[in-house]
C-alpha cells in the first residue's frame, strides 16, 4: 500500500488508497477528503513515527493540512 501507482493530477503520488504527501520533515502516507462543509485527513509519517488526524469544519482550502501536518508530523 506504500507504493504509488500513479499520479493524482495534483502533484501528489497516490497507490491503492494511500497518497503520499510532502511535509516540511520528509513524505508522509496518509489520505484526505471533503464534502460539504468539511475536511478530513489522516497521515503516518514512518520517519518520525508520528501520527494525525484532522477534521475542519469547512470546505475551503485554509492549508490547515499543511499547517496541522507540519506542527504534528514534524519534530
Amino acid at each position: 500500500m506504500t507504493n504509488p501507482r500513479g499520479e493524482l493530477g495534483c502533484g501528489n503520488d497516490y497507490g491503492l488508497g494511500t497518497m503520499v504527501y510532502p511535509f516540511d520533515c520528509g513524505d508522509a502516507l496518509g489520505h484526505d477528503g471533503a464534502g460539504l462543509g468539511y475536511r478530513t485527513a489522516a497521515f503516518h509519517n514512518p520517519d518520525e513515527d508520528r501520527s494525525m488526524v484532522l477534521m475542519v469544519n469547512t470546505d475551503g482550502d485554509l492549508g490547515a493540512l499543511d499547517i496541522a501536518g507540519n506542527a504534528a508530523l514534524c519534530p
